[in-house]
């Protein structure tokens, strides 16, 4: 093997060394964090996943929701697919000298040098716009990043070195059939005029060579320390998103006997995939822009939060690899602060938003359960609202005595009425506490009744025996008192044997 090849190898096998000592630490970091995993089985449903994986990775359905900057992502990243072709064929070339991909054939090796010159320019106009877009446009969710600039400037730097070598070297090599790459052609025209020489294009041509060689395996390095670790952990955690959308929350175990906390207090009581969540976030704004909170002014950021949950793990890096959780920090700090996770109204507009399919409400979720449960730590007005809850089964100040008083003159039965009478109804109309007790929502109940009656449906309401779902409850951390009110409630609606529910409340 030639000396040239020998140092080419070295430096390839430095560079994937460094690159996998990174990568681990990273694998590390995630099997550290030992939380439940919400929605179970992340390896169930494999045909929908793998559908799901074609569909928002290969094809960017999910990315492609903004057009522009769909479209200019999908440039980038198809150009790279290809052209990535071509960067083996060039380590290839250094490790046994004369290789190519030509033995595929003539018109196909053609065909492919056509598309990789194709999919060259494409990438450095992506990269033109993605300049452009951060620089003069400058939307307020894509904020400002020195790490992004720099993996512009590095992947237009790849392409523009492949396009000089690709000009010197159909300048050294004139009989080589190249006119395929029009572009390069074009390039190796200006060279000509200004009279360089088949020798020095050749030595050009090597020296682009190395230098394309040199950004490829340091992009490689610099990848697992960057925003575009996202190049990597997208399509996984893609591949293990909830295949469902639930607006619901994870149950939590509260009798479990080896349970020292319950909710998430330190980045360590998060689970793998919130991990694999945080590696995969592209930065790119488009929670922040979809979240209430922030565009009224609350001091939640989607973005932000997943920014500053990944510097958590950063920092208490040493300690999680040494297994040493007892000397994890809280989450909570001068960063991610109280009002920050009180300002999420869990609405999952965020996780809409996602190109990635991350989700940041649970985290949230988790966080709250932890500041409710375990430290009694919740804002002064959530007191009064666990208080009506547990006095009076809904969060507010109202007499459960009535709840029904809404249905006076509507001849509205209860099920306690339908069990003495001995008959049956098909249906319970779940009222809910805002359809018992909000003006503007007792209207929709009145409403859906004279609907329900005008169908000809039979159906029944609870009254006074209803109480709050507990969901307002779970949503803001008190996981005990949601599964009291939730066992309530089953225990009731078990006891008529209830099967069908219809309900004019989104949240319950």
């Amino acid at each position: 093997m030639a000396i040239s090849s020998l140092v080419f190898l070295a430096v390839v096998l430095g560079a994937t060394g460094l690159f996998a000592y990174k990568a681990s630490i990273l694998f590390r970091l995630a099997k550290a964090t030992k939380g439940p995993v919400w929605s179970g089985n992340r390896m169930d449903r494999l045909a929908e996943r793998v559908e799901t994986f074609f569909t928002n990775v290969l094809f960017q359905k999910a990315v492609l929701k903004k057009k522009k900057a769909g479209l200019m992502h999908v440039a980038i990243f198809w150009g790279f697919m290809i052209i990535t072709i071509e960067t083996m064929e060039l380590f290839a070339y250094e490790l046994f000298p004369g290789f190519s991909l030509s033995f595929i054939g003539e018109s196909a090796y053609a065909t492919l040098r056509l598309i990789q010159e194709l999919f060259t320019l494409l990438v450095l106009s992506g990269v033109g716009y993605a300049f452009y877009r951060r620089l003069v446009l400058r939307p307020e969710g894509l904020g400002k990043s020195t790490d992004a600039i720099i993996i512009l400037s590095l992947t237009s730097g790849l392409m523009l070195a492949l396009l000089a070598m690709r000009s010197f070297h159909i300048l050294a090599e004139p009989n080589d059939n190249n006119a395929v790459m029009f572009a390069s052609m074009w390039i190796s025209g200006i060279w000509q005029s200004l009279g360089v020489t088949p020798e020095v294009a050749s030595t050009m041509a090597a020296g682009f060579r190395w230098f394309h060689h040199l950004l490829v395996l340091g992009f490689m390095v610099y990848i697992p320390s960057s925003k575009h670790l996202h190049v990597l952990t997208a399509a996984p955690n893609t591949f293990f998103r909830k295949l469902e959308t639930p607006k619901g929350m994870r149950k939590v175990n509260l009798e479990a006997e080896d349970a020292t906390s319950f909710g998430a207090g330190k980045i360590s009581d998060l689970s793998w995939k919130d991990t694999l969540d945080l590696y995969a976030c592209t930065e790119c704004g488009r929670c922040q822009d979809a979240c209430p909170a922030w565009n009224t002014q609350k001091p939640l950021s989607p973005k932000a939060l997943v920014h500053d949950l990944k510097d958590s793990l950063y920092e208490n890096k040493l300690a999680l690899l040494s297994g040493k959780t007892d000397e994890v920090k809280p989450i909570l700090g001068s960063k991610i602060t109280d009002d920050v996770i009180w300002a999420c109204t869990s609405c999952r507009a965020c996780e809409s938003a996602c190109p990635v399919f991350i989700e940041q409400t649970d985290k949230i979720y988790e966080i709250r359960r932890n500041m409710v449960l375990m430290e009694s730590r919740f804002p002064a007005e959530l007191q009064t609202v666990f208080k009506n809850i547990e006095n009076n089964f809904s969060p507010w100040a109202m007499s459960p005595d009535e709840r029904d008083k809404w249905t006076e003159g509507l001849e509205v039965r209860t099920m306690a009425q339908i069990a003495a009478s001995g008959e049956q109804v098909e249906y319970l109309f779940w009222v809910g506490c805002a359809g018992s007790f909000d003006d503007r929502s007792k209207k929709v109940s009145k409403a859906l009744v004279s609907i329900l009656k005008k169908s000809g449906i039979k159906f029944a309401i609870l009254g006074k025996e209803e109480k709050c779902t507990g969901d307002p409850a779970r949503r803001a951390g008190n996981e005990y008192l949601a599964q009291t009110l939730i066992q309530e409630n089953v225990n009731v609606l078990n006891n008529y044997g209830v099967k069908k529910v219809v309900t004019a409340c989104p949240h319950c």
